[in-house]
């Protein structure tokens, strides 16, 4: 009997002992998940401390080293946006076949709209010549350059602005054609 209470005791003891384990191997896991799902869905957050020197704190200190890359590289996309938006000409960045990808704030100033009105919008159907075509971005897609051309944008309220426009092609890591970036030059108040 004596021996049997000291089985049940000594398995009991074994029983909190292993939860313990698991508990505290756990709990840096359950972090990591946590931190790992606040950034997917945008919120920045702070590396997860842990002094720990098993696979889980190898884990650990490699998530930490990529939440710090990943913070340099947003600040440096949130400085190429503020970049972008600080330009004064109109700047769209198009896909192949045309559609708006990204504008700056002057695009959608001078369109009175948001830029999130424009986005997938074909550029055809903001710079459509009399005809219905768009001759330049036909003529873009054949010589993949375009300097100086004259155009014109249909702004709110059917007027057209002058404009001059630039075009080069982006190119893809196969050197092949991933879009265009356009610049427009406002040419009405010259005209």
């Amino acid at each position: 009997r004596t021996v049997i209470y000291g089985a049940l005791v000594l398995g009991t003891i074994m029983v909190f002992f292993t939860l313990a384990v698991i508990t505290r191997a756990a709990l840096p896991l359950k972090r990591l998940t946590a931190s790992a799902a606040a950034i997917s869905a945008g919120r920045r957050q702070n590396p997860i401390e842990l002094q720990s020197q098993d696979e889980v704190g190898e884990l650990v200190r490699s998530f930490n080293q990529m939440l710090l890359s990943l913070e340099k590289t947003t600040v440096s996309r949130d400085f190429f946006d503020r970049i972008v938006n600080s330009i004064h000409d109109l700047l769209m960045v198009l896909s192949p076949s045309g559609e708006l990808i990204q504008v700056n704030q002057a695009v959608a100033t001078i369109l009175r709209t948001e830029e999130s009105v424009l986005l997938g919008q074909n550029v055809k159907a903001l710079f459509a010549d009399k005809t219905g075509g768009c001759y330049w971005f036909e003529r873009l897609q054949k010589e993949a350059q375009l300097e100086g051309q004259d155009v014109f944008l249909s702004a709110d309220g059917g007027k057209d602005l002058a404009m001059s426009l630039s075009a080069n092609p982006l190119y893809d890591d196969h050197s092949q054609i991933d879009g265009y970036i356009i610049i427009c030059q406002d040419n009405s108040r010259r005209i």
